[in-house]
């Protein structure tokens, strides 16, 4: 993995930026709007001007910039990606009140295996536990948990934490706004067979 979105995003994680204010914080970084700052995060090429910016302000030297920006930073600082997967994973999952014994019973692992996992013994999971994880969280089969740090991304992933966002933005919206866009939504759900 070699790519500045991921390095920057991993600063921010590294940093405990919270995820809201990631694309303030890049946009502040590199001197553009909100974005602009989505589209750096999401691997559009950073302008000369923009880097200047940067280099001007984020007050590490030419060589620490530069590993940013063309290094791997994951690999530098020993970061066991499985694991901040499946934290991240848990995390956001227990936030809405599960608690982490029975989300780890449904998921059907065994607690010592979990404990393993946070404590950093660092073993990534048989191939018959990482599919129970993504089964659980309906994350795409194509998603390797033990190299896709998906604990970096913008977006929700797997179908779990999807409806979550979808449900949590829902709530947002405002009764004008809904009866506006409910139409559009029925029809989906009809189309689809959901009503």
């Amino acid at each position: 993995m070699n790519d500045q979105s991921t390095n920057l995003r991993f600063l921010l994680w590294q940093k405990n930026v919270p995820r809201k204010e990631w694309l303030q914080k890049v946009a502040n970084w590199f001197n553009g709007d909100l974005q602009r700052a989505r589209e750096i995060l999401n691997n559009e090429t950073i302008t000369k001007k923009e880097l200047d910016f940067f280099m001007d302000n984020f007050h590490h030297n030419e060589d620490e910039i530069m590993e940013i920006l063309e290094g791997d930073l994951l690999s530098k600082h020993n970061i066991w990606i499985f694991r901040e997967n499946f934290l991240f994973l848990l995390e956001k999952f227990t936030i809405e009140g599960h608690r982490i014994s029975d989300v780890i019973s449904k998921i059907g692992i065994n607690l010592s295996t979990y404990t393993r996992i946070k404590n950093n013994e660092r073993k990534n999971p048989n191939s018959i536990t990482i599919k129970k994880i993504r089964v659980f969280f309906g994350i795409n089969q194509d998603t390797d948990l033990n190299d896709d740090p998906i604990f970096l991304n913008m977006e929700p992933i797997g179908i779990v934490l999807q409806k979550q966002w979808l449900s949590e933005r829902i709530d947002k919206i405002s009764g004008t706004e809904f009866q506006r866009l409910f139409p559009g939504a029925s029809h989906f759900c009809a189309k689809h067979k959901y009503s």
